[in-house]
């Protein structure tokens, strides 16, 4: 008997630690979330986020995420994993209907993004840590877990089997701008409207999706320009049509798999 209140003590002791441990893990991500809302990635300080979140102990931050790369990590992770579940379930969900076009795929993509702004949970400081990340050499955005994630590179990948055909490096610049679209736009749109701009979220939903499928869609200046100029230079004296061969070695081409997720 006394063996087992023995260790039922421990055990409460065990769960109790861990709880702490988590609610100081949480305390510390909200703190970062509220100083870097305001003063950005780069100039908060792991010691003044420590501070933040009422830490006695400054090396609080390292103990739970290692470096500032790990807190930048948990931070995305915190955020994102929910609408990367929901992309998922999405994908698996409309499979038994057939496939998405390149607008629904993108609508799917934005809005619970963009939705970030009604979270008052950090959802906002979410959306700021994306889009700065975007050009943050050290912690680039997409060389963090969440960019890496089953979710977003589900829905890229679905993404780029709508695609025009592109050179590689190209479909890897659209693929970033996607990204660049979304939470710069989104961060230019909160500005905006606490700036006291009349438009609607609906508004900016709508325009930003339309914006992105017309940028994902566009031939390449590469294939638009070609014949132009070889024209021009006596090469090609007039446009030649695709020949049947062409289209029908086109039709034949193995489905491209998309490039690494720009989306977190």
């Amino acid at each position: 008997m006394s063996e087992t209140r023995g260790t039922a003590r421990r055990d409460h002791g065990y769960h109790a630690r861990v709880s702490r441990s988590d609610d100081t893990r949480l305390a510390l991500l909200r703190a970062a979330e509220r100083l870097i809302l305001t003063d950005g990635v780069a100039a908060v300080s792991l010691r003044e986020i420590a501070v933040e979140a009422g830490q006695r102990n400054h090396s609080a931050v390292l103990y739970h995420f290692g470096d500032k790369r790990g807190l930048l990590d948990a931070i995305l992770e915190r955020h994102s994993q929910p609408i990367q579940t929901g992309w998922i379930a999405t994908l698996k969900h409309v499979e038994s209907w057939g496939a998405l076009d390149l607008p629904k795929l993108v609508s799917l993509l934005v809005r619970p993004i963009v939705d970030k702004l009604d979270d008052a949970d950090g959802g906002r400081a979410y959306v700021v840590v994306c889009a700065e990340l975007l050009s943050n050499r050290q912690f680039a955005l997409t060389t963090m877990r969440a960019a890496r994630a089953d979710g977003a590179l589900a829905i890229c990948e679905k993404i780029v089997e709508h695609l025009p055909s592109l050179p590689p490096a190209l479909l890897e610049l659209r693929m970033t701008r996607v990204a660049s679209m979304i939470y710069t736009g989104t961060v230019d749109y909160l500005r905006l409207s606490e700036a006291g701009a009349e438009i609607t979220r609906e508004a900016f939903v709508t325009d930003l999706i339309e914006a992105i499928v017309a940028m994902l869609s566009a031939q390449s200046a590469e294939r638009l320009t070609a014949p132009i100029v070889a024209e021009a230079s006596g090469v090609m004296p007039r446009r030649v049509a695709p020949s049947a061969a062409d289209e029908g070695a086109r039709e034949s081409k193995p489905a491209r798999r998309g490039p690494r997720s720009r989306v977190s």
